[in-house]
This record gives C-alpha cells, structure tokens and sequence, in this order.
C-alpha cells in the first residue's frame, strides 16, 4: 500500500483567518461622522473574555446572540453581575450591524443592578452581534469590562435585506 504524506503549512491560513476575525470582532472603528457611543474604559477594542478575579464582576447577555421578532426586529440585553455591591457602575450596550453601531443604550448602575438594559432596532439581513462595556468602583478598585456575544448571521429569508 503507498504511503500518503499530508501537506504541512496549511495552519497558517487558519491562524491568519482567526486573526482576522478576531481584530473585526474587537473593533470599534467606524466611519466618521457615525454616532456612535464608545464603550466605558474602552481602549479601542471590545473582547469576548473578561477577566473577574478581581472584582467579581461579569458582563452577561440576556441571549448568547442577537434575537429576531416576527415584526421582524433583532434585540438583546445586557447587565453587570457582582460578587459585591459596587460603589458606582456605568453599562453601554450596542448593536451591531455589518460591523457597524445601529443603536446603543446607557445606564447607571448599581441602581438597576440585575436588571437588564436593551437595545432593539429593525432588523436586516448580514452579520449582527452586541457589545457590552461597563466601568465602575467595586471595593474602591476600578472595574472595566468589555464583551461580544456571538456573532449571528440573518438571512434574507429571515429579515430583508437594506
């Protein structure tokens, strides 16, 4: 039977492709004149993980990705857990759309505390996804959070396209 010798180097591409898609994920630029409402303590990029050994604090999604209506419009909600009351804690959440902020909302926390902030807009087809950012004092220390739920890919047959 002949030996079979697999091709090697066909890694790179993938790395290349998951860099890629990493930087699109965690940007926060768009084209001028854009309103868009920048995360709190956002040092020009979001990120899907969050660091809270900390301060015992976590950005969670009220659905792992954005959800449609039957209207048809694309909506979720975000809010900030902790392990201890925080003195002070802002949240923005946003919609994305093709990369691009659709729609966001602010809050002051920790009088909503639990209570989940939400964005809604029209929905159309492409790429959607949410970002969350909040920032704030737990025990006198700063807390700055960031997080992208996962991205979801309407098709035209779900909502139209713009």
């Amino acid at each position: 039977m002949p030996e079979t010798k697999k091709k090697a180097g066909g890694g790179l591409g993938l790395v290349i492709l998951l860099v890629a898609l990493y930087a699109w994920g965690n940007s926060n630029s768009t084209s001028p004149g854009d309103n868009v409402i920048p995360f709190p303590g956002s040092r020009g990029g979001g990120g899907g993980k969050q660091k809270d050994e900390d301060h015992g604090c976590k950005i969670v999604f009220s659905y792992n990705k954005p959800m449609i209506t039957p209207d048809p419009s694309i909506h979720n909600g975000a809010r900030v857990e902790c392990a201890s009351k925080p003195e002070t804690m802002n949240l923005t959440i946003g919609l994305y759309h093709k990369g691009r902020q659709v729609v966001s909302d602010r809050a002051a926390l920790p009088d909503s505390m639990g209570e989940a902030t939400v964005v809604a807009t029209r929905c159309y087809a492409g790429s959607w996804q949410t970002r969350a950012g909040a920032n704030g004092t737990v025990n006198g220390k700063p807390v700055i959070l960031n997080r992208t739920d996962t991205l979801r890919v309407v098709p035209s047959t779900q909502c139209p396209e713009k």
